[in-house]
């Protein structure tokens, strides 16, 4: 998902269409230890700190450390739950504010939970004409949908498509001819990416590279660090 959005906004036609494009990572913000997959209060000023540097614009209404000023110590869970979509709300509006001047196309990568996209969406008003795009990438499948949004659905590579990919980012190309212990060896490395690209291409770059150290490595040594 993020290496085909990644081609996107570097197509020439799309990036003379906007003024600026963001690209945030929303997932590396949580962790499996996260109570909550849903964006949170200090998650989002950040995000908006991460959009303002990104266009140019002043961040510093989004500090963390002022998020702070919105609770009081007696607040209740429940109280300060409420009080920090509040907040979230206020920011919403400011940075809609300040990007009025701008065409946007905002990349929002690894979403966790599809209702956080509406904290992205800046245009002012519904009715007119969109000033800033979401390009969402996600593995959740929640039935949720902007008004005149558009959903791809990226199947995983094929193994034959998984190995070409692995041999051309090694280096390989056209790809060799795989004698049937090679080929098996080149199939359990792509299936242990999970048929992922940003997996099979790191994997395919270590046979061609090698190690840090320098020393060079074999498909099987490959098959052994993947395995």
């Amino acid at each position: 998902k993020t290496t085909v959005a990644a081609m996107v906004v570097h197509e020439p036609e799309i990036r003379s269409s906007f003024n600026h494009i963001c690209w945030i990572n929303l997932g590396k913000r949580f962790s499996k230890k996260s109570y909550s997959p849903k964006l949170q209060l200090q998650m989002y000023f950040d995000c908006l700190q991460r959009i303002c540097q990104q266009i140019n614009l002043d961040a510093s209404e989004f500090c963390n450390e002022r998020s702070d000023l919105y609770f009081n110590p007696a607040d209740n869970s429940m109280k300060k739950a409420a009080k920090e979509v509040q907040a979230m709300e206020r920011a919403k509006i400011k940075m809609s504010q300040k990007m009025q001047e701008f065409k946007v196309l905002i990349v929002i990568d690894d979403v966790w939970d599809n209702d956080d996209c509406d904290w992205f969406d800046f245009n002012v008003s519904p009715y007119k004409e969109r000033d800033h795009i979401l390009f969402v990438t996600t593995r959740t499948d929640d039935d949720f949908r902007f008004s005149r949004s558009v959903t791809i659905n990226m199947n995983l590579l094929s193994e034959e498509q998984s190995i070409s990919l692995f041999f051309t980012n090694a280096g390989m190309y056209p790809l060799p001819t795989l004698s049937t212990s090679d080929y098996a060896l080149a199939s359990n490395i792509v299936r242990r990416c999970g048929y992922l690209p940003i997996a099979i291409k790191t994997a395919g770059r270590l046979l061609r590279y090698g190690l840090p150290d320098g020393g060079t490595m074999e498909l099987k040594d490959v098959a052994k660090h993947v395995l």
